[in-house]
């Protein structure tokens, strides 16, 4: 079960929003306020891989939206620093999607480390980009130059019923970020986390976690992290309780001990 895999992409703003707002009943315009449209309208893509032995892969792919198709040297630094430090694989593309080209390199930066050079099979949804056996047969062989790769293709129309990102994975990811950008020492200090180095971070916390009842339980209102501040989180698979400085800021799974069940 640990080489049946199946994987999928999902977008995410740069600022994840709830689409309410507070006001009296019978008023026609609500008006809101954004701190930044261009973080509303942009986005990025996101693609986890996890087996049927429910093991998440270790790197995770982002895709983020690049008018110029290519980061500036200055950013690219920045990237390639985050991206080792979070163990994410970041292309940009000019839609902000995930294009034929980019997928066949998170195929050979993430898939390949894992499989080396075993027989496995890959469950993925029926997409023009990534449906050509040529494609993954020239990246997975054996040293006998046999494809070690079966594609299996969820239909069209057919992921809302059995595609296991979208029947539950990506929605709980798109929450746990939510919660992240909407946690109340943000909007105490008038801050945002919504930048590509962001992105980079929150994906990754995204699958350290899990759902919302695990994380976010009510009773956490009730409790002080180490450093005596209000507790944010809850660790979904040990009683660690941290609040948002210690989780985010310092990022807790460096110097954590513990662990990780996936």
């Amino acid at each position: 079960l640990d080489f049946v895999i199946n994987t999928d992409q999902t977008g995410c703003q740069y600022e994840m929003t709830y689409n309410r707002a507070l006001d009296f009943q019978g008023v026609k315009t609500v008006f809101v306020e954004k701190q930044s449209l261009n973080k509303l309208i942009h986005s990025y893509t996101a693609q986890y891989y996890v087996t049927a032995s429910g093991k998440l892969l270790p790197l995770v792919s982002l895709g983020p939206h690049e008018p110029s198709n290519k980061f500036s040297p200055t950013i690219s630094k920045k990237i390639q620093k985050l991206s080792t430090e979070f163990k994410n694989v970041v292309t940009c593309s000019k839609s902000g999607k995930l294009t034929n080209k980019l997928y066949k390199q998170f195929l050979g930066n993430i898939l390949v480390p894992y499989v080396n050079k075993n027989k496995f099979m890959l469950i993925i949804n029926w997409w023009e980009g990534q449906t050509d056996p040529s494609l993954h047969d020239e990246i997975f062989e054996n040293d006998s130059g046999e494809t070690t790769c079966t594609l299996k293709f969820i239909p069209p129309k057919c992921t809302p019923l059995c595609q296991p990102y979208d029947i539950y994975f990506h929605r709980q990811t798109k929450i746990f970020i939510k919660k992240l950008q909407h946690a109340p020492i943000l909007l105490k200090n008038q801050r945002e986390i919504a930048s590509r180095e962001d992105a980079t971070k929150m994906l990754t916390y995204a699958w350290l976690a899990k759902c919302k009842c695990c994380c976010f339980p009510v009773k956490l209102l009730k409790k002080h992290c180490a450093c005596t501040e209000v507790t944010f989180i809850k660790y979904a698979w040990f009683e660690v309780s941290l609040c948002f400085t210690c989780f985010y800021d310092k990022y807790h799974p460096i110097s954590c001990s513990q662990t990780i069940r996936l």
